[in-house]
């Protein structure tokens, strides 16, 4: 069966894993796994073991080239988050050990170095931020408020020198290659973006930064020589509406940085400026948005392009490369939540996959709170270095209650140490929360994650037993060695004047009951949510990595309803809605609200239901809406019963998920799959 798999995997992905050459570098295939900062370094910049097995472990993975990013030419003025550094040649020893474990496992070794420009604040810099012009952010302004310093002449060559003697360290590490990075609003970027640089010597507008960029280029050049590659990251569009770098831009910038003596072009797009659908980072944007920028460079030049963004399916990146929209392929994220995605694919085993579900909560949220990122889906990322799932000592009979994402984390990784399980589900469908999340037409992804674990249990011979309750009296019948309660969580009712007066108008009903189809919703609706009644409160507490279940089923059943045409009112008793919902995520969701026609508003308390409206108070005022249905997304509580009926009764009870406290889906995956390391 294996050897069926791998020859059609084969002849269908020939050009992927065909064997490519950037500059005077051969990589084994067209896979690049780009840079994705990490804040794996220290506090001074230096690389750590976490890093250091965590490329290895992707390298082993069978990338061609892995792009480790970004390092900063001045440290720490130049960084945007815990980047690494390579401003001095004390960190030459820890860059040399990460550029050997990434060759170890047969990947090409490209460093990626930058400067934040205006793209970072004092509190992270320690110094002020800098730019080619003193350019404020728009709405990127939520992440750095400041008003950047505009460059003097002289700091202009004192950095155009700085990365020439970074490329210098790079080289003496033993990096096969160096990319500038030249995209997403960072330095290098706004020297070529026309609606920041709005210098009036001769490093201004796009002419003046391409002056900039051949200058340094040539610094590069000078100190790297022609052993190694270089590659600059341009974004193919900034998707900003006041101005930026449009199609146009990058066809003009891709031609001259190849007259430079640039190796290759790697296509990325946005700034935390974007305001544009296809600036979208999340699983609501779809796979290979920018590809069209790709193949429409390629087109203008004769060196390799690589283009990113959700190429997550072999079969759709075979087809970018087979129809010559790009000569390689850069899968991020994909390769976060599996690194042996390459490996997996040559050999056929595509439902092996672990797939990225593109949500953002563990990795680029994660990122800008400072915090190491991990990774929804795969609670092993950045901890390679310190745990194993290894066979368990004494397999044991394991009884998991619960098929929602706990559940399903839990069961997968026992039954990967050698335990024998037994998931039970009481609903006839895997998935829990996460089959609601799909009622949102922008969630689909989540589908794939379901259908993954689906796969998984019954390949490792879970006994899974759905439309079963498990119940005290089936002790005695299983005889458990240890029992996981991943039990959930239910929606909490608010007490609310007229909830149950039974009023024609409005209707009222839970966010989770909309997700799932359950009930009939009218066209004016008003969702109530981040109310005091939730125990979760985003960023307070210690679990507290992104939303709650109750903020999300809110957004997503307000995707659902503004997308059928209804009106939608969106009210938050907070001081914000969904607090928890980290900044990539979160400016193209509340975008695309906006854009849908919700009215949304925050510190806005709902006090009760009555005929024909719900009545609402902020700022001292009362006042009724009138809609045809009021959903409430207020918090939830765990369901524990069968916890304390089970409690003496077995060897071992654990408790995990919504079941232990309520909070997401990060969380549930995550605790899962910490408890299944420990029975």
């Amino acid at each position: 069966m294996r050897r069926g798999k791998y020859v059609v995997a084969y002849h269908c992905l020939k050009k992927l894993f065909e064997p490519g050459r950037i500059g005077p570098l051969e990589l084994r295939n067209r896979i690049v796994m780009p840079a994705v900062c990490e804040n794996f370094a220290t506090d001074d910049g230096f690389i750590t073991e976490r890093a250091i097995e965590y490329y290895r472990r992707r390298s082993q993975g069978g990338v061609g080239m892995i792009i480790y990013g970004a390092s900063v030419i001045y440290h720490p003025q130049a960084r945007a988050v815990i980047n690494s550094a390579i401003s001095d040649d004390k960190y030459i020893p820890g860059l040399a050990k990460l550029a050997e474990a990434i060759k170890s496992g047969g990947a090409k070794a490209c460093i990626q170095i930058m400067h934040a420009g205006r793209q970072t604040k004092s509190s992270i810099a320690k110094a002020h931020p800098v730019c080619p012009s003193p350019v404020p952010f728009i709405r990127g302004s939520l992440l750095y408020p400041e008003v950047p310093r505009e460059l003097t002449k002289d700091e202009i060559h004192d950095i155009i020198k700085a990365f020439g003697a970074a490329a210098r360290r790079a080289r003496e590490a033993g990096w096969d290659a160096v990319e500038l990075h030249a995209a997403h609003g960072y330095l290098l970027h706004s020297f070529l973006n026309p609606y920041v640089n709005m210098r009036k010597d001769e490093y201004g507008g796009l002419e003046g930064g391409l002056r900039f960029m051949e200058e340094l280029i040539g610094g590069v050049r000078d100190n790297i020589g022609k052993d190694m590659a270089l590659l600059v990251r341009i974004n193919g569009e900034d998707y900003v509406a006041e101005g930026g770098i449009t199609l146009v831009e990058s066809h003009i910038i891709a031609k001259a940085l190849e007259k430079f003596g640039v190796d290759a072009i790697n296509i990325s797009g946005r700034t935390r400026d974007t305001n544009h659908p296809l600036g979208d980072a999340s699983m609501a944007s779809p796979p290979g948005t920018w590809v069209y920028a790709a193949e429409a460079i390629k087109k203008a030049v004769n060196i390799p392009v690589i283009i990113v963004h959700r190429i997550y399916d072999p079969f759709y990146a075979e087809q970018i490369l087979a129809e010559g929209k790009a000569d390689f392929v850069a899968v991020a994220r994909q390769t976060l939540a599996d690194p042996e995605w390459p490996l997996k694919a040559r050999e056929g085993r595509f439902e092996d996959i672990r797939p990225c579900i593109y949500c953002n909560e563990g990795c680029y949220d994660t990122l800008w709170t400072l915090k190491p990122i991990t990774c929804t889906v795969n609670p092993m990322l950045g901890r390679e270095y310190e745990i194993k799932v290894a066979p368990a000592d004494k397999p044991k009979n394991v009884v998991v209650v619960g098929g929602g994402p706990a559940g399903l984390s839990a069961a997968e990784t026992l039954a990967r140490r050698g335990h024998k399980v037994t998931l039970f589900e009481k609903s006839y469908k895997l998935g829990g929360m996460l089959i609601y999340s799909i009622g949102s037409p922008f969630r689909q992804e989540i589908a794939r994650l379901i259908k993954y674990y689906e796969v998984q249990l019954y390949k490792l011979g879970v006994d899974v037993k759905l439309g079963k309750e498990f119940t005290p009296e089936m002790v005695d019948v299983y005889r458990p060695d240890a029992v996981v309660i991943a039990t959930g969580a239910e929606p909490i009712v608010p007490k609310l004047e007229g909830i149950n007066a039974g009023y024609d108008t409005p209707k009222v009903v839970n966010a989770v009951d909309v997700l799932a189809g359950r009930v009939k919703v009218g066209d004016k609706v008003l969702i109530w949510t981040c109310s005091f009644y939730c125990p979760y409160v985003c960023g307070t507490l210690k679990r507290a990595r992104a939303a709650c279940g109750a903020g999300y089923a809110a957004v997503y059943a307000t995707e659902k309803l503004a997308s059928e045409g209804k009106l939608v009112y969106l009210v938050s008793e907070r001081s914000e809605i969904t607090p928890g919902i980290g900044f990539t995520t979160r400016v193209p969701l509340f975008n695309r609200l906006f854009f849908m026609g919700v009215k949304m508003a925050k510190n806005v308390r709902v006090k009760g239901i009555t005929d024909g409206g719900v009545i609402v108070s902020g700022a001292g005022v009362d006042t009724k809406i009138a809609v045809d249905t009021f959903v409430y997304s207020v918090g939830f509580k765990p369901s524990r019963s069968l916890v304390d009926a089970l409690r003496n009764k077995v060897p071992e009870l654990y408790v995990i998920g919504d079941a232990a406290l309520p909070s997401n889906a990060v969380n549930a995956i995550h605790d899962g799959f910490e408890v299944a390391l420990k029975i």
